[in-house]
């Protein structure tokens, strides 16, 4: 197996979706970095998160996950504070929320395009490695 192959393949395909994705989501000002922030949120039952279990789903730095929020919140779409025990904390505001239909047909349409050709067999195949292959990063993440 080539494994620097495989990689370069998928760090290729993760570009093409994020730059598809991109140009989908612009017309509302977002990327797909906001827009993954947002549904999280939307997802949550409170429609909060401590900042720092979004930076662990984001597998970014600190700094890259507070420029993201602060963005979303200079357009009013997520505001943040600090909880009782010292945590800061984002919430999704009702902007925020007005978008997730919007991110999820962007996302979606993403989807599509790439699943073009897949039959309904391969994308359950695709989908159920690649998940085999997140929780292999997970693991060796939450090791080292």
């Amino acid at each position: 197996m080539d494994e620097i192959k495989v990689g370069k393949i998928i760090k290729h395909i993760s570009i093409s979706i994020d730059k598809h994705t991109n140009s989908l989501l612009r017309e509302k000002d977002l990327s797909m970095a906001q827009a993954l922030v947002l549904v999280w949120l939307s997802e949550n039952k409170e429609h909060k998160l401590p900042i720092k279990f979004i930076e662990k789903m984001s597998n970014t730095a600190q700094s890259t996950t507070f420029g993201v929020i602060s963005r979303l919140a200079n357009k009013g779409f997520v505001t943040t504070y600090i909880s009782e025990n010292r945590t800061k904390v984002v919430k999704i505001t009702e902007a925020g929320l007005e978008l997730i239909d919007f991110i999820r047909e962007c996302i979606s349409t993403s989807e599509k395009v790439m699943f073009t050709s897949f039959t309904k067999g391969e994308y359950m195949i695709f989908t159920e490695l690649l998940s085999k292959i997140e929780t292999n990063v997970e693991q060796y993440r939450d090791i080292n």
